[in-house]
């Protein structure tokens, strides 16, 4: 039983395995020495510069915001005179619809919740559209969409810079 018969496919692996083994056992009987040519040190590769990495010119992507319409950044349109109602944005707190009306729940600067419905007008914007987790307004600086728990454009807390 601890030969291979030759019908059964042991043959072979057990021949590829004698002869991986008379391989090695020839490798390890006869080494093979590597001779240097003489002149000392091997030749190295001269050192390479670092590249030099490209820094990202933030100050020229906040100049103008790729998703404003008319890429103008927040303090450039505050500079340049904005209504006091496009400072005045809702923020969204929650909104609620069924398959023909929406409302929205909103805070506006005074701390104050309000609910708005479809098509109501609450300091100069008007309520246009409510998605699952947003509402849509019309007002004096276009349209705005407003997002549950994001502030509103022109808060503190949205013109924080973050790297």
């Amino acid at each position: 039983m601890l030969s291979p018969r030759l019908g059964s496919g042991e043959l072979t692996p057990a021949l590829l395995c004698f002869a991986l083994l008379g391989g090695l056992a020839v490798q390890v009987a006869l080494p093979v020495s590597t001779e240097f040519p003489p002149g000392g040190a091997p030749m190295t590769r001269p050192p390479r510069s670092p590249a030099a990495v490209a820094v990202p010119d933030y100050p020229a992507v906040l100049g103008a915001p790729l998703f404003s319409p008319d890429r103008r950044s927040l303090a450039a349109a505050v500079e340049g005179g904005e209504t006091a109602a496009d400072g005045q944005r809702p923020e969204l707190i929650g909104v609620a619809s069924d398959r023909r009306t929406g409302s929205a729940v909103i805070k506006g600067s005074d701390g104050a919740a309000h609910v708005v419905r479809l098509g109501e007008t609450w300091r100069g914007w008007r309520l246009v559209g409510v998605g699952a987790r947003s509402a849509a307004f019309d007002g004096p600086g276009g349209r705005f969409t407003a997002l549950i728990g994001a502030p509103p454009v022109g808060s503190p807390a949205s013109q924080e810079i973050r790297p």
